[in-house]
Order: structure tokens, then sequence, then C-alpha cells
């Protein structure tokens, strides 16, 4: 099963990645406001897996935490909860306002 078993996953792993190119891939853009596009997409990945991976830490460290004082716990949720996701989010929006005023000024449009 050793051969047989890693061939099913590799062979369906290089069809999926011949995908990734050519002229409608997302993956692969061509042109300046697609470039733009795709990297505003990568920028917001990021900042929503930031989001995600700290909530998830937060998460697991509450669940594992049971004696901890209500005012550390108060803490916790503002600061680490809020206070840290609207600042990834404030960061992200800046970014896509800043990016969208340089599409419209390269576009020609307004």
């Amino acid at each position: 099963m050793g051969r047989i078993g890693t061939a099913g996953p590799a062979a369906s792993a290089a069809l999926t990645l011949v995908g990734c190119d050519g002229p409608q891939s997302a993956l692969d853009p061509a042109g300046y406001d697609a470039q733009r596009l795709a990297d505003l997409f990568w920028v917001m990945l990021v900042g929503a897996l930031l989001i995600w991976i700290g909530v998830m830490v937060l998460a697991l460290y509450a669940a594992r935490r049971r004696d901890a004082p209500e005012g550390a716990a108060n803490l916790l949720i503002l600061g680490g909860g809020v206070i840290f996701s609207v600042a990834i989010l404030t960061a992200l929006l800046f970014y896509g306002l800043l990016l969208m005023g340089q599409l419209r000024a390269y576009s020609g449009a307004g």
C-alpha cells in the first residue's frame, strides 16, 4: 500500500497545481489592476489569519486556565479579543482604502 497510497495524493496535488497558471488563473494576475487586487487579497488573508490565530490562542488559554480572577478575564477579552482584532481590521481598512485611491487614479476614473 505504500506506493499506491502516496501516488493518489501526489497525483491530485500535481493536477491541482496545473490550474494555478494561465490566463484565467486568480493566482497569476495579468495586469496592473489585477496584480494590486491579488496583493490586496493576500494582505487580507494574512490579516484574517492573524485574527483567527490570535482568537484561537486566547480561547485555548481561557479554556485551560480556570482559576483566573474576573478582572484578568475581562482584560483578556478586551485586550486580545477586541483591541487586537480592531487594530488589525483598521490597518486592513486603511490599506484597502489606500489601494482603492491608487487604482482609481491609475484607471483615470473620477
